[in-house]
């Protein structure tokens, strides 16, 4: 609502309107973006969010183009937007994460995990 109540105040209804779907696509590239940062920093190695958009079209045939009044961008958009971030991350340098002493408790009932850090 902010965007609309600030960015496209006073424009015409259908200026409104694609103004609304051109950032509602701009949230799933961002939502792309951050599933690919996500299984990246789980260990899944590879472009699994990438190979996942390029099988999905293969399977289902889907290679719409962006559409003005879509709420989604194309697929084209969409791996061009993915290649890109991969490309960006595999720049990175890697980064290593310390080795953290703990214990773990289970609490069945609660089904409850509880890490609890232990000094060196």
């Amino acid at each position: 609502s902010y965007h609309v109540n600030h960015n496209l105040k006073g424009q015409p209804e259908e200026q409104k309107n694609l103004g609304e779907m051109k950032r509602s696509r701009e949230f799933e590239l961002e939502a792309d973006r951050d599933a690919a940062t996500m299984l990246s920093r789980a260990g899944y190695t590879g472009r699994v969010c990438q190979q996942g958009l390029e099988f999905m079209h293969r399977s289902v045939g889907d290679g719409s183009i962006t559409e003005p009044e879509s709420t989604h961008p194309g697929y084209e958009e969409r791996l061009k937007a993915m290649r890109a971030n991969y490309d960006a991350m595999e720049k990175q340098p890697a980064k290593t994460q310390a080795n953290t002493r703990a214990s773990y408790s289970y609490d069945r009932s609660d089904n409850l995990l509880t890490l609890t850090p232990q000094q060196r």
